[in-house]
């Protein structure tokens, strides 16, 4: 059975002309209103003959048979379930944004993002740094309708931060269009040699680098430990109890309990200090967290991108007799409730730290855990209706700029600094470049990184709520 070839996928927001772009490219010209695509749209096999028409650079990597490609494309509206197509070795992206519509360029980076990370996880395995990074091409598409209403600045500094060649294209006049799937080629196969070249390499890492000392409270003075650890819990009820769904634990400032349980209504609406906590899904090596939209109609920052798990500590009871669930209880039983995953297909909860936060009514003692991914990489999740999920990088989502966006939950610097310093410590160099083509020591001193590090803990900026129309489209 002869081998499927390696695929080229063409990637990018809604309506930006990818169906058009291929046309183009496959036939020599494109509908005036193609049919919008749906899924995975596979185009046909793309054969490049050293003798026909490619630049010089192309040509000198070719073998003298030539090498078959498989075109296929990505619709983009339907980002939530969006992977990279089983069973095939994609080997590089066309990464395509609408130059007269700058929407389409912000969503960019989270594209890029998802679908390295998608391929990261799935060819993810102990000697990482033998997998050839996925090359990619920035698309600017629908050159000919006039000046591009994004600047060349920001043009050159997304493709400079992740590596990507820059063309303009337009299917309808067919400008740059065959230069751009050429240049996708070159940036695969060059990919692919440098894989080869390293391939007979030890690629072990360095102890010191390959495992990071456990994170304690030397991360943050402010910090404390965890909440309110088994051995100190009076009338622990015993494990597999269901615990009362509709109670919270009520809190004074010292973290001591204050009064009977409150529903968690009440303790929005009257400001009560309760307990919960943050579950991060994480691939620590990468430095990758997996954030979370919130459904619009969650009591706790609706419509807003968050961690993966948010849940308050439940009671037993409602009365003075009432016992809290531990926390990690809470911890996994969010995992299955709102992603649909038990606990045996995520690795062991780690408690990373716990602080207090304060955003509006909503106060909250919280406990925060990241919960590694196996090899495996991450399972089919439950999401209800109008939630997503997207992978990032952590330096990203927790910089100053990234939370002034309005679209994020609130997070104080306390929080910010511990998370940054607990995923920095187990980020290993290789296996982020070859997850988010990033070079990890530039991005640790970077100015935004930097900051998330050394911020004042006493300062926390509230994060502006939610407005209709979000500056920065995090899908």
């Amino acid at each position: 059975v002869a081998m499927a070839p390696p695929v080229l996928l063409v990637v990018g927001p809604p309506k930006v002309g990818k169906t058009s772009l291929l046309q183009r490219f496959l036939h020599g010209q494109c509908d005036a209103n193609p049919k919008p695509s749906i899924g995975m749209e596979t185009g046909m096999t793309w054969h490049l003959d050293p003798e026909r028409g490619l630049f010089a650079e192309l040509r000198q990597l070719l073998p003298p048979q030539g090498i078959d490609f498989e075109l296929m494309e990505i619709g983009g509206r339907e980002p939530v379930h969006r992977e990279m197509p089983r069973g095939r070795y994609v080997c590089g992206l066309m990464l395509c944004y609408d130059c007269r519509d700058r929407t389409s360029f912000l969503r960019l980076w989270h594209v890029l993002c998802r679908h390295r990370m998608d391929r990261h996880m799935e060819i993810s395995s102990s000697s990482v740094a033998a997998k050839g990074a996925l090359a990619a091409v920035l698309c600017a598409t629908k050159s000919d309708l006039g000046p591009s209403l994004v600047s060349e600045e920001e043009v050159k500094s997304f493709a400079s931060a992740n590596q990507l060649e820059v063309v303009k294209t337009s299917a309808h006049n067919g400008q740059g269009v065959q230069w751009a799937f050429q240049m996708l080629a070159l940036r695969a196969l060059e990919a692919e040699m440098e894989r080869r070249c390293h391939s007979d390499q030890d690629r072990c890492l360095d102890p010191s680098r390959a495992f990071a000392l456990p994170c304690g409270l030397d991360v943050c003075p402010e910090l404390t430990g965890l909440t309110n650890p088994p051995c100190l819990r009076r009338r622990e009820p015993q494990r597999g109890v269901p615990a009362t769904e509709h109670f919270v634990e009520v809190l004074d400032a010292d973290g001591q309990v204050l009064c009977d349980p409150r529903t968690l209504e009440q303790c929005l609406q009257q400001n009560l200090l309760h307990r919960a906590v943050h579950v991060w899904l994480c691939v620590p090596r990468s430095g990758a967290l997996l954030l979370r939209k919130w459904s619009a109609k969650g009591l706790k920052h609706p419509g807003r991108w968050g961690p993966s798990c948010h849940t308050e500590i439940r009671c037993y009871g409602a009365g003075d007799g009432h016992a809290a669930e531990v926390s990690t209880q809470s911890a996994e039983r969010a995992l299955e409730e709102q992603l649909g995953l038990p606990p045996l297909q995520v690795g062991e909860l780690i408690h990373c730290f716990s602080c207090q936060m304060s955003d509006g009514s909503c106060q909250e003692l919280l406990d925060v855990y990241l919960a590694p991914l196996s090899k495996a990489g991450l399972p089919p999740l439950a999401l209800q209706e109008d939630e997503e999920v997207d992978w990032v990088f952590f330096a990203h989502v927790l910089s100053p700029e990234f939370a002034r966006a309005g679209r994020l939950f609130y997070y104080n610097n306390v929080y910010r600094r511990a998370l940054a310093r607990r995923m920095r410590d187990h980020a290993i160099p290789e296996d982020v470049h070859h997850a988010f083509a990033l070079d990890l020591d530039a991005q640790l001193s970077s100015p935004r990184l930097a900051a998330a590090l050394r911020c004042p803990a006493a300062e926390a900026v509230p994060m502006p709520p939610p407005g209709p129309n979000p500056p920065v489209a995090v899908r």
